[in-house]
């Protein structure tokens, strides 16, 4: 690096970041975390425990393994896990107690550039530009989808305009060579507009219709879409009168769970929250169900069945968590279950067991699960309400094979907490508008 390593600087699509060192570890650059991912327009979240980084752009989902110390940098196998894919890179270091990650490993992870101008002492990088390849309408009697094809993964922003039912969506670093309309059923007129450095598509809903937005990650790209779906006699009255939330007090009975000194027994604790949750959900104007509203303890297949047909399915479990930090575990396709907490275990039962697992996975092949992806962008929204409205703070979502989650059809999610969160007030409001949001889709 020369003689100028102490003043090395770094640009990011032309914008000078601060914060970049070389010298943490000798040979390569690092940036605090996050400065990085708001330099890139990155989701980003630190799990301490499981000592992993999550950054999200347009759904490429990367992980970023971390040490506790300089000296044990060295490249690892699962140094960077690309959408569950492994690549040796180096990990993210602790250091007075900020996480500094390599700059080059997580910006080409996201297919950007990373180079050393030798004669400036400074780092460039540029994050790729994406083109809109292509739109899409599709329809069928009641339904219409708009899928927009981007060449590459990037940031996008979603606005709602209620005075006149449009939804902005602006696609950051986008190119579009002209200005694209077209129209639907549900909705009366949809334009993409190039702007400086982005692309806007603007959709006005007929007002009898209401919309769902997910994304679909390619190889090199992504499909941004939109349904637009025909709004219920109940939702147009209330956006939440017809949605149907289902909570799932963990354990019950002789499994008492955890004990928690001056809390009492777990499932005791998870009962008397989701009590109080129900409650404030119904205010709200959802229809509440509980799957235990006494000390008793429902079979698995009892508790998962009753979330089949509801907008969301949450089980409420107690963890050894400080006050103000929790975890979310959401159902996925997996191997096993290492890592997940007692608690965890408990509620999977006989889900732990190869046999079950192996169930699992042909239920996800055979679809009898449709919306398996459903869960994980639920968790992470989850996550993202919650630190953003409350400032509670999850550990990275996990995935989990566990049957209790399976009945909502991929729209399960189990949450744990401390005793302190679930003893107070406050988490009960702050839950529940979060889970207002998931479930009516206004994430």
């Amino acid at each position: 690096m020369g003689s100028g390593v102490s003043e090395a600087t770094l640009k990011i699509n032309g914008r000078a970041v601060p914060g970049i060192t070389t010298k943490l570890v000798p040979g390569f650059a690092y940036m605090p975390a996050l400065e990085l991912a708001e330099a890139m327009g990155a989701k980003y979240i630190l799990d301490r425990d499981a000592l992993l980084a999550a950054f999200d752009v347009g759904g490429r989902l990367v992980q970023v393994r971390i040490v506790n110390h300089p000296e044990d940098s060295s490249p690892t196998e699962d140094g960077i896990n690309i959408n569950n894919a492994q690549i040796i890179q180096s990990p993210g270091v602790f250091s007075d107690g900020y996480l500094f990650v390599p700059i080059k490993s997580v910006v080409q992870a996201f297919n950007g550039s990373f180079t050393y101008q030798e004669s400036d002492d400074q780092f460039l990088v540029v994050l790729p530009r994406a083109r809109i390849e292509n739109h899409q309408v599709f329809q069928d009697p009641q339904n219409d989808r708009i899928v927009i094809h981007l060449s590459q993964i990037v940031p996008h922003e979603v606005f709602f305009n209620s005075a006149v039912d449009t939804i902005t969506i602006r696609f950051q670093r986008t190119d579009l060579s002209k200005a694209q309309s077209f129209k639907g059923r549900g909705f009366s007129r949809a334009n993409l507009i190039p702007g400086t450095g982005f692309t806007e598509l603007q959709v006005q809903i007929e007002p009898s219709y209401t919309h769902r937005i997910f994304e679909l990650p390619r190889k090199t790209g992504t499909s941004f879409i939109m349904d637009i779906l025909p709004a219920s006699t109940e939702q147009l009255e209330s956006d939440v009168e017809a949605q149907r939330i289902v909570i799932d007090p963990g354990h019950g009975g002789e499994e008492v769970g955890e004990l928690f000194l001056e809390f009492g027994w777990e499932r005791d604790l998870v009962l008397d929250f989701s009590h109080l949750l129900a409650e404030t959900l119904s205010k709200l104007g959802f229809a509440v169900e509980l799957t235990r509203t006494s000390d008793r303890n429902p079979e698995i297949a009892t508790r998962s069945g009753q979330g089949f047909g509801a907008n969301l399915f949450v089980s409420i479990h107690a963890g050894d968590h400080p006050r103000g930090q929790y975890s979310i575990f959401y159902l996925e396709e997996a191997e096993g279950i290492e890592g997940l907490d007692y608690a965890v275990r408990e509620n999977a039962g006989q889900d732990v067991s190869e046999t079950a697992t192996n169930e699992l996975r042909r239920k996800v092949l055979l679809n009898v699960i449709p919306n398996l992806d459903m869960g994980r962008r639920f968790a992470f929204a989850l996550n993202d309400i919650m630190f953003q409205k409350s400032g509670y703070v999850s550990n990275t979502p996990r995935a989990a094979p566990l049957t209790v989650l399976a009945g909502a059809g991929g729209r399960g999610l189990l949450l744990e907490f401390g005793p302190q969160d679930l003893t107070s007030t406050s988490l009960v409001d702050a839950l529940a508008s979060a889970l207002g949001a998931l479930a009516t889709g206004g994430f």
